[in-house]
């Protein structure tokens, strides 16, 4: 480093005075510690981008923009500055100025191989995947032996059903560190759906060991172990239905020839000519349900786990309100005045629903009616499958009727849609229960 240079930007030591409080969380004091270099250096643009980062750890993210800015104000060839303020800018989902920084700090510093990464995330994450595949690709040609880089390459192979290309890149990525976690449950779920279930086990069984807390890969070693649990963890489902979201209606609908809420709409209107009053939409994804029942209600909310899918919702505007939670919490927490609740394909993620019905019966005020679907099932009971859904049979469904007095007012079996080119047996029920 020069002597201009020195007189402009503290020293490592200096740096790392601030760093030792940054890096615990002990953000005010890392705060004061860079104001008191300011001082020292105030035209320094290393101590604005390291503001910029605390101003991130305090949640204060206009201040942490300005931060940046000022950083690239003193310093326009700043790739770094360029490269966080793109980091949360996409945070904040400001995905198309975050794409730009992006690519301003990738073409300041061609071999900026993070920047390649995050910018192919984005890509990735709206679904464009060439251009993410292309970014991913740079990356890798800076450095072949790059983790992060292998594995979201494989992420990308496996989304184009390039399946022995996504095994490479995930054991590269393994290979170079034994430790990465979603490298392991990602082979896992790639050996799963080849119905390699033994290294398929072996996979969940290391995120596990690495991981005791990931409880997508403990759901998903229960169900191909035979171990049925109550329901699916929420974190395994809000997760998977995030990254259903983007594409989520056209593989569901028009690839998987998906039906249900066409057929519960025929079964509340068959049950029901007049206005169907209040409805609620229990797990409502991206409004399947609410579309059908629109025009046949006064009021329709939606709640879903899922953020992602309940942005898709409202656009289409269709519910009165949209709540983001899980079921359960979310009967937990009110009492309601619904004339229907509606749980279409949302069961097949809880195999207990014992608590449902309870809390629906109780917390409603007045007398109402619960239709939804089932993975239909002629065992007794309910239990997982191989996929983590559960099946629940109609035995299961009249106990429960019986338990919370509920009337069996209906039930019908149907396709619900198709799997690995099958189709998947369901079951449809109009339930009503009275105060």
């Amino acid at each position: 480093m020069s002597d201009i240079q020195n007189k402009i930007n503290p020293t490592t030591i200096e740096v790392n005075s601030i760093m030792l409080h940054q890096n615990v969380g002990n953000y005010e004091d890392a705060l004061e510690a860079c104001k008191n270099l300011f001082i020292k250096y105030p035209n320094s643009p290393l101590l604005y981008n390291i503001l910029g980062a605390i101003n991130v750890g305090k949640s204060d993210f206009t201040n942490a923009i300005y931060s940046y800015l000022y950083a690239i104000k003193i310093k326009p060839n700043y790739a770094q500055a360029f490269n966080n303020l793109a980091v949360l800018l996409k945070k904040l989902g400001e995905f198309n100025l975050a794409i730009i920084s992006y690519i301003k700090a990738i073409n300041l510093k061609p071999g900026y191989i993070e920047a390649c990464n995050n910018l192919g995330l984005i890509y990735f994450e709206t679904n464009e995947i060439k251009k993410s595949k292309f970014f991913f690709g740079k990356a890798f040609k800076i450095d072949s032996n790059n983790e992060i880089t292998n594995f979201n390459l494989g992420n990308i192979y496996y989304k184009k059903k390039k399946l022995c290309k996504a095994e490479f890149h995930f054991k590269k990525a393994i290979k170079v560190n034994s430790n990465y976690v979603e490298a392991y449950y990602n082979l896992g779920i790639l050996y799963h759906i080849q119905e390699k279930i033994e290294l398929a086990k072996r996979c969940y069984e290391k995120t596990i060991k690495l991981d005791p807390s990931f409880c997508e890969a403990k759901h998903i070693l229960n169900s191909l172990s035979g171990k049925t649990t109550k329901s699916a963890p929420k974190k395994y489902v809000e997760k998977l239905f995030d990254n259903y979201a983007i594409n989520f209606e056209k593989s569901l609908v028009k690839n998987l020839k998906y039906k249900t809420p066409k057929i519960i709409k025929e079964m509340i209107i068959n049950d029901n000519m007049d206005n169907l009053g209040s409805v609620l939409d229990l797990g409502c994804g991206t409004g399947l349900v609410g579309l059908e029942l629109k025009s046949f209600s006064e009021n329709i909310d939606g709640v879903d786990l899922s953020k992602l899918m309940l942005e898709k919702a409202n656009e289409k505007n269709i519910y009165n309100n949209l709540f983001h939670n899980d079921i359960e919490s979310y009967l937990t927490t009110r009492n309601f005045e619904y004339d229907y609740f509606i749980a279409a394909d949302v069961f097949v993620y809880i195999g207990n629903l014992s608590h449902i019905f309870k809390l629906i019966k109780e917390r409603n005020k007045h007398n109402g009616k619960l239709i939804f679907s089932t993975e239909h099932t002629n065992r007794k009971g309910y239990f997982i499958t191989k996929k983590g859904r559960y099946c629940h049979s109609i035995d299961y469904i009249k106990s429960l009727c019986k338990k919370f007095d509920y009337e069996l007012l209906m039930f019908k079996k149907i396709t619900l849609r198709k799997d690995d080119a099958k189709n998947i047996c369901g079951g449809v029920y109009l339930l009503q229960f009275k105060k």
